[in-house]
């Protein structure tokens, strides 16, 4: 019997190491993952972010696995999203703000939604991203599925659509990442298939 070909995934790692803050090392991250199966096994930088090979499953299941091996091994119960490869390529591909277009200075971060908007999440985001231009921002932001891109002028922490204030708004847990670290992921992750 032919055994199940593996495939990629990328899991982001909500709020791990930041600020000296929920402290985990790139090793026993590594090691939480191997201890869950998965193969080929690559962090990137200390933020969180892992590629690794596993059999197919559910992305939710992949989810709820990680975060509760993570929790199990250093007591923290963070959130994790995880996207398969291809996900990860459309993450990509759909960016609206275009790499030509945006101009010196201007950075291009994702936002991953952990669970689904509800409707009210949807309407107060959409009010909200109507009076931030009204305010004159010069920020943009635009949801795509779970996806939201924010394209920053000042720095991510100045924006007023980072990460803080979409999960105030929404009500939903969320992890960030540049378009930067995207696309070395994606990088990485081709390199393993």
């Amino acid at each position: 019997m032919e055994r199940a070909r593996k495939s990629v995934f990328v899991a982001l790692i909500r709020g791990i190491n930041v600020g000296g803050k929920k402290i985990v090392r790139m090793n026993e991250l590594t090691g939480i993952f191997e201890g869950l199966g998965f193969a080929e096994v690559k962090t990137y930088i200390q933020s969180g972010n892992v590629v690794f090979k596993s059999n197919p499953a559910t992305i939710q299941g992949l989810e709820k696995m990680i975060r509760g091996a993570i929790k199990e091994a250093t007591g923290l119960d963070v959130g994790v999203a995880v996207l398969s490869l291809k996900e990860l390529g459309e993450l990509v591909k759909r960016n609206p703000f275009s790499r030509t277009g945006a101009q010196k200075g201007q950075r291009v971060y994702i936002t991953l939604l952990m669970q689904s908007l509800s409707r009210e999440g949807l309407s107060k985001l959409t009010a909200f991203k109507a009076s931030s231009a009204q305010l004159h921002t010069k920020d943009g932001l635009e949801l795509d599925g779970r996806a939201i891109y924010v394209l920053c002028h000042d720095g991510w922490s100045a924006s007023p659509f980072n990460g803080s204030a979409i999960e105030k708004i929404t009500k939903v847990e969320t992890t960030t990442r540049n378009l930067a670290t995207i696309d070395r992921l994606w990088e990485i992750g081709n390199s393993l298939t």
